[in-house]
């Protein structure tokens, strides 16, 4: 369950517009009050008996290992320069402002700056939390003053919030913060209220409303727990910036002949003009130069021997475990955290990140164009003198909402046609550039008719590629299958378990490309996919239309488990329904009733017969659960809430809630299931994920990246 907090307290914002008129008061006098505001710092946090939990790498930190090679982090470099000249933004802009501002901010805004440390808690989300109650209050005030200087209160358009996830388990980490915009019903910019909208500037107006449909995330805050750990990793990358280059991991998986960007994938430019001015390092930030064009990453040694085994074998990182390692801790590195927080602000197309661990803050600038991340110094925030925090920080707000526009104001320029002076090389010289590799014996985009699951039913390792959005996986992950198949017949006895062998040819793996995100839900996140096969004598087999379901919590890998265990108990009693290629079955909109034809109704009814027959009640029947294919075919789904040795009598009230919904009375879940003789039989097996559960990732090396990849496969076995 996910939930989006902003904090709205305005108790001390408009409520004083009439008292704090200041329309006969000096300019001198306003100026000094508005000084003393940007002087303000945030109060020291304390460290306590109770330690708040260590940084670790949090579980979507796996997904910063499929990237786009073109979006990989390149360098460090340091930027001495770039807290001054935010505050010179800053300065700037209120000194421009200083004119039309007929409010004291000491007392529209003291209310947040009074707040203390009492109660604070000194985890991530509590620093966080802490921060939206007092920084992002005061800043985003004055920042929505210097945007509209005509307004006269001090409300708050300029917001900031972070996405929260409930029942989450700590990290010692949360990089969920940033800037953002409110938007109406309609998608339109909303501002603190209809007054804001009627002073803004036509211009600003149009060009916020273009800001919300390229970059609706402005930024990126990082929080780290108040322990000595955390203030470590922002000091250690000072040691990153002393680096010819970064070293981006990626996964250990050697792969052949590996694409490693899409041409789909397109780099957004920087803004042309910034606040800041960036350090001149030619031989570190120029495209043409050796680093630039050489991507060191962690996969693949550098060998000539290994390269020349990758142009024809997989090499797996792998090495069997006890059980899956999905959720076990690893603690975090400044390397991590680095790589961590710039993938989130490729996410976000983020220009700025700030890492925050409590008392001590450090800046960063993402350059897309060199793949550099520029960091300024580390300072202690409590302690910051000219600029004071509040200055600092409105500079902070104001540079990334004016980078944002600019960014907007490019992308949604038409392009222009370039003419070159370069003639085109000749016909022949392009026919030898663009000759394939004679090493590579299969064509990714061929499909090929054949039984495409029943092969993959085989295999015991599968390679997982992402190619989506912002990723483009340069290495995959690697999976090494734990149980059988359950769709598809297999000649392995019952127990078999498959030995890791050190590598394997592109024939013996199976392929799963996600291809973007449907939706989220309580057992994890479930993604469209295609698989791909290559068979020995070079033929390709494409399956489309594949739905792949993932999670890295320790809680849903077990509900994941539990619904292989059911499938599995449907498939040795013969039942069939098993989902494959399935649309969702929607309500007719005039009568609320199922849309199906009666023989697609008597179907459901002998599937539900058959599942109930094998000793499984559903447990979750309803009109999203009921689904219809391409080809018409009725089936039933999710069954991850299935309870396992059932009554007859509970067995008949489900049958009654599916014949309910065929006539389009739709059951009311709150209501508990009525107590039955024999309920206490009923049971649901939710044992956690272990060694035979679906495809297990292996892992080459202490950290290994498979325990990352491992996702939770149980439900992934079954779509072979």
């Amino acid at each position: 369950m996910l939930r989006f907090t902003v904090d709205l307290d305005t108790c001390s914002a408009s409520s004083s517009s009439t008292d704090d008129t200041l329309q006969d008061i000096p300019t001198a006098e306003l100026r000094r009050n508005v000084e003393g505001v940007l002087k303000w710092n945030p109060v020291r946090l304390q460290p306590r008996k109770t330690a708040p939990p260590l940084p670790i790498q949090p579980l979507h930190w796996r997904y910063t290992k499929h990237l786009d090679s073109k979006l990989l982090l390149r360098s460090v470099v340091p930027m001495d320069s770039l807290v001054s000249d935010l505050a010179k933004l800053a300065q700037e802009n209120l000194d421009a402002t200083l004119g039309s501002c007929g409010l004291y901010p000491s007392r529209a805004l003291g209310y947040h700056m009074k707040r203390t440390a009492a109660g604070i808690d000194l985890g991530p989300e509590g620093i966080a939390n802490g921060y939206a109650r007092s920084s992002a209050q005061i800043c985003g005030r004055i920042a929505t003053k210097v945007l509209i200087p005509q307004t006269g209160d001090w409300g708050r358009s300029v917001q900031w919030g972070r996405r929260v996830e409930l029942h989450k388990t700590s990290a010692g980490i949360d990089d969920d913060g940033h800037l953002f915009f409110l938007r109406d019903e309609d998608g339109k910019l909303k501002l603190f209220h209809d007054e804001h909208l009627q002073l803004m500037d036509p211009n600003l107006l149009k060009d916020l409303e273009r800001v919300l449909s390229c970059t609706p995330k402005i930024g990126t805050w990082v929080f780290l727990s108040l322990t000595r750990k955390s203030k470590k990793l922002l000091l250690g990358m000072d040691q990153l910036a002393a680096r010819d280059s970064f070293d981006y991991e990626l996964c250990r998986t050697v792969y052949p002949n590996s694409t490693s960007s899409s041409k789909s994938v397109t780099v957004p430019p920087d803004a042309m003009s910034t606040p800041w001015t960036l350090p001149s390092f030619p031989s570190r930030n120029n495209p043409n130069s050796g680093h630039a064009r050489t991507l060191r990453a962690t996969t693949i040694a550098a060998s000539k021997a290994t390269k020349r085994r990758a142009a024809k074998v997989v090499i797996p990182s792998a090495r069997r475990r006890p059980e899956t390692t999905a959720y076990a801790p690893v603690p975090l590195t400044t390397e991590s955290l680095v790589q961590m927080a710039w993938a989130k602000a490729v996410a976000n197309d983020a220009t700025m990140i700030v890492f925050n661990c409590g008392n001590h803050e450090r800046l960063a600038v993402r350059h897309r164009g060199t793949q550099t991340l520029y960091i300024s110094e580390l300072y202690d925030i409590t302690k910051c003198e000219d600029p004071g925090y509040a200055k600092l920080h409105v500079g902070l707000y104001l540079a990334q909402v004016f980078d944002a526009i600019a960014r907007a104001k490019a992308a949604s320029a038409p392009a222009e046609l370039r003419r070159s002076s370069r003639k085109r090389p000749h016909n022949d010289n392009v026919a030898s550039l663009s000759l394939p590799n004679k090493r590579l014996k299969r064509d990714p985009e061929k499909s090929v008719e054949g039984p495409m699951m029943e092969l993959a039913s085989q295999c015991d390792m599968m390679l997982l590629h992402l190619q989506y959005d912002k990723y483009y996986s340069p290495a995959p992950a690697s999976f090494l299958r734990t149980t059988p198949c359950l769709v598809h017949k297999t000649n392995r006895k019952p127990g078999y378990s498959p030995r890791i062998k050190r590598s394997y040819r592109l024939h013996e793996c199976f392929e799963v490309i996600l291809t973007g995100q449907l939706g989220r839900g309580g057992t994890g996140t479930v993604y469209g996919a295609k698989g791909r096969l290559t068979t020995k004598d070079g033929k390709t087999h494409i399956q489309e239309d594949l739905i792949v379901k993932m999670t890295f919590e320790k809680h849903p890998q077990r509900r994941m488990r539990h619904e292989y265990d059911v499938y599995q108990q449907l498939a040795e009693h013969g039942v069939t329904g098993v989902p494959q290629n399935l649309w969702q079955l929607c309500p007719d909109k005039d009568t609320s009733q199922i849309s199906v034809t009666q023989a697609q109704r008597d179907r459901f009814t002998e599937i539900l017969q058959n599942v109930h027959r094998a000793g499984v009640r559903h447990h979750d029947i309803r009109a999203a659960n009921l689904m219809i294919n391409a080809a018409g075919e009725a089936c039933i789904a999710d069954f991850d809430r299935a309870r396992l040795n059932s009554t007859e009598a509970k067995k008949e009230w489900e049958m009654d809630i599916l014949q309910e919904l065929m006539e389009g009375i739709h059951h009311n879940f709150l209501i508990p299931s009525p107590i039955m003789l024999g309920d206490g039989q009923e049971y649901r097996d939710e044992t956690p994920v272990s060694a035979h559960a679906g495809y297990g990732s292996g892992s080459g090396g202490g950290e290994g990246d498979s325990e990352v990849d491992s996702d939770e496969s149980g439900e992934d076995a079954g779509e072979d």
